[in-house]
């Protein structure tokens, strides 16, 4: 117990020290600004008491229940005497009990973790010879909008600071109804076909045993995926120390359609105009123990204090003859379209500047889906996009109800009509009197021709294809990214972050891990990533 003990203060002294040097010193990145920590005067932690200055005690009133009844009491339950029964006639304790145990909505399986905020999109220049979309068309013209940033392969407790990808969820209030943009800080995806989306999102879980992160778990199948390399290298780049300095990328391409009909192939890129800050590995072990909550508090204190995060919107665009003569799939999410190839476009200012009121209601019970496309944006063939539109509004039925749309945060600011009916909490006249099927001849809602999609032609044989045959051009746009994107301090701090992950898996997978993806990019940069990894390993295991 002496020899536990005295480890115990030994950890914790050098924890202490090494808070305090940091806290001193500063981050240890080029960027500076230091380790954020909490002040009793932080507009986060002065919330509540800020809330109260502004609810006096004699406008509160008294405690009603749901039925709207007065509650006689909130610290006594109803029972005989003070040491006998309860009573079941008290209603007012069973249903705070029931309501307590229904609290919580079933956690998202990926991306259960997330903070938010409110905003709006202001076009910024005049896209309309490419897409009919009426939100972005017309230089000035804003929108409303809710953004949710959240991590990749998290659970909720975790801390903000897990190096993965992170989401980055933006939702359009439009006059043609929400478009969803359903982006991440990836660069790109880690698959390409959606037979593998659970099996990713498993292998970056909990092992089914021991119910703790394992690390192998995740080598193991990146391993054997070598097309989400490129990925890979980016979650391993310098890790953004808040929401407000990353980029978010939508990933898919998607098609714009203008009023004429003539489509094209977009990627949309939002781009911070934060200065960019990042954190090493050991600040961010730093950050999450201290304040495993870091990155909503930042964003909260900055919109608290004005200091309003803002994001460029710019786009690429490939024409359909240019994307009919690529020689990969222009609609792999693995890849990406090279900047000098398909230089980006301004479009508009994303700007958040406003707080959720109230967690739950407002970022919590938030849906958002890649289905959601206003008349202008339409899919593209991306088999993993179109089945991101299935599975969301799937997976938001289980979690909020059949009649999730109607909760307020996601509802249309147009009136919606329709003839869906009934089910479980609806929210809205659910047609009245009308007719409930169509066609009807009693005056119901009809049809608008105008909002069908764009026509396309398809043909091929019917397969299930698991295609590899191209992957080596997932490494070239790999040593790309490494050597044309990133500059040599960057590419070392890759080099020691893969290494510090890697040593931590078995040792058969990491070494499979290290022949089978980072020597493909290049002999020099995966004896680089070797050495790190042997570093790491030599370190964590001293005797």
């Amino acid at each position: 117990m002496t020899g536990a003990r005295n480890m115990h203060t030994r950890v914790l002294c050098w924890y202490i020290f090494s808070t305090i040097l940091l806290i001193k010193n500063g981050s240890g990145n080029s960027q500076g600004g230091g380790i954020p920590s909490m002040t009793p005067s932080d507009p986060a932690s002065q919330q509540i008491i800020d809330w109260a200055a502004q609810h006096p005690a004699n406008a509160a009133g008294t405690v009603r229940d749901d039925q709207g009844c007065p509650v006689p009491s909130l610290t006594a339950s109803l029972g005989i005497g003070s040491r006998g029964n309860l009573l079941l006639q008290d209603v007012f304790l069973i249903n705070e009990i029931a309501a307590f145990n229904r609290e919580r909505l079933p956690e998202r399986i990926t991306q259960p973790k997330g903070h938010g905020a409110f905003g709006y999109f202001r076009v910024t220049h005049d896209i309309s010879s490419l897409t009919k979309a009426d939100f972005l068309n017309g230089v000035g013209k804003t929108t409303r909008v809710l953004a949710r940033i959240s991590l990749a392969g998290s659970s909720r407790g975790c801390s903000d600071m897990s190096r993965d990808a992170r989401g980055f969820a933006i939702k359009f209030y439009t006059i043609d109804g929400n478009f969803d943009f359903a982006g991440t800080t990836g660069l790109s995806y880690p698959i390409r076909d959606p037979m593998l989306f659970t099996d990713l999102s498993r292998s970056r879980g909990k092992n089914p045993q021991t119910n703790a992160k394992d690390i192998t778990m995740r080598w193991d199948f990146s391993t054997l995926r070598p097309e989400g390399i490129l990925y890979l290298l980016k979650i391993f780049s310098d890790f953004g120390a808040n929401s407000r300095v990353i980029d978010t990328h939508g990933v898919h391409a998607f098609k714009f359609v203008n009023k004429d009909g003539i489509p094209v192939f977009i990627k949309f890129h939002f781009l911070s105009q934060q200065p960019f800050r990042w954190y090493n590995d050991t600040e961010i072990a730093m950050v999450a123990g201290m304040d495993p909550d870091s990155s909503a508090r930042d964003l909260y204190d900055a919109i608290a204090t004005q200091n309003y995060p803002k994001w460029t919107l710019k786009i690429q665009v490939m024409t359909a003859e240019q994307a009919l003569k690529s020689h990969v799939s222009p609609f792999d999410p693995t890849k990406v379209w090279r900047e000098e190839e398909f230089p980006s476009i301004p479009v508009g200012e994303l700007v958040l500047n406003e707080n959720p009121v109230n967690y739950f209601n407002d970022i919590e019970q938030a849906a958002f889906c890649p289905g959601n496309l206003v008349p202008g944006i339409e899919p593209s063939p991306d088999r993993l996009l179109i089945a991101r539109m299935i599975s969301y509004q799937d997976a938001q039925r289980y979690r909020l109800g059949v009649n999730f749309a109607q909760i307020a945060v996601n509802r249309p600011i147009m009136q919606v009509k329709n003839y869906n009916r009934d089910g479980f909490m609806r929210d809205n006249p659910n047609g009245g009197g009308g007719p409930n099927y169509f066609p009807n001849s009693f005056h119901g809602p009809t049809q608008n021709l105008s909002a069908g999609q764009n026509i396309f032609h398809v043909n091929g044989i019917v397969d299930r294809v698991d295609y590899q045959d191209d992957v080596e051009d997932n490494f070239r746009l790999a040593r790309l990214y490494l050597y044309k994107d990133l500059n040599a301090a960057q590419r070392g701090r890759v080099v020691h972050s893969l290494g510090s992950s890697l040593a931590l898996a078995a040792k058969e997978i990491r070494e499979k891990a290290v022949r089978e993806l980072f020597f493909r990019i290049t002999p020099e940069f995966g004896k680089l990533v070797w050495d790190s990894m042997q570093a790491a390993v030599a370190a964590n295991h001293p005797n």
